[in-house]
């Protein structure tokens, strides 16, 4: 229990556990703002740990058979390719991982050609704190996951070509390009795609979706 002295200390006064915390914040941020993150793909190349994270997306997509390379067929015209690099950190400021990942541009992907549908529904806040309430007042257990590259597990229904990343082995030939049959970051349908192949799943395992909220199963 806190004393009443503490209780009526104002938050502003420089108790001991408010200036440890802001100092633990403050070293954390002094961390994560000094740790540089490659602004192109040159300045990535010329460093080794972000060369290996290239490699790791690399493999990832192709172990996930997110594409075949393919020469680009007649009439159709291939959407541009870059790479982002991020530094992921744990709560207290260390660093967990570089993040390398490959985007595809959608602003080159054109309407009923590239893609067509692009709407994922989103949790509403009112179906969150219901939930929450719920849980509570029964004393149920909940939990939470978080899926590794949820977008590259969504089915493409269109026929989209992407050009070679950088740093693909054949990416030395103009002529090949990647013909996409999962969704990739920064396609325009990649949402709806993802939401699509989750909610196949749900449903098979015997969720039935609310008809009040497109995110929410029972």
């Amino acid at each position: 229990m806190f004393s009443q002295q503490v209780l009526s200390t104002p938050w502003n006064v420089n108790y001991p556990i408010f200036k440890t915390a802001q100092y633990l914040c403050d070293v954390i941020y002094h961390v994560i703002s000094s740790v540089h993150e490659p602004k192109n793909l040159q300045e990535a190349q010329s460093q080794g740990i972000w060369k290996k994270a290239m490699a790791e997306e690399l493999t990832a997509l192709k172990e996930n058979k997110t594409w075949s390379v393919t020469p680009l067929p007649h009439g159709k015209h291939a959407v541009g390719s870059r790479w982002i690099f991020k530094t992921k950190f744990n709560s207290d400021g260390s660093i967990d991982r570089h993040k390398a990942r490959l985007v595809a541009q959608g602003f080159t992907q054109k309407f009923s050609i590239d893609y067509k549908e692009t709407f994922a529904p989103v949790a509403k806040m009112t179906t969150v704190r219901v939930l929450l309430s719920v849980a509570i007042n029964n004393g149920w257990e909940m939990s939470q996951m978080d899926v590794i590259n949820a977008f590259l597990h969504g089915d493409l229904e269109e026929e989209v070509f992407m050009k070679l990343p950088p740093r693909h082995p054949q990416g030395g030939d103009s002529r090949m390009v990647c013909h996409l049959y999962k969704s990739i970051y920064g396609l325009k349908q990649s949402p709806h795609a993802r939401h699509a192949k989750l909610s196949i799943a749900l449903e098979a395992l015997g969720f039935k979706k609310s008809s009040t909220d497109s995110s929410l199963y029972v």
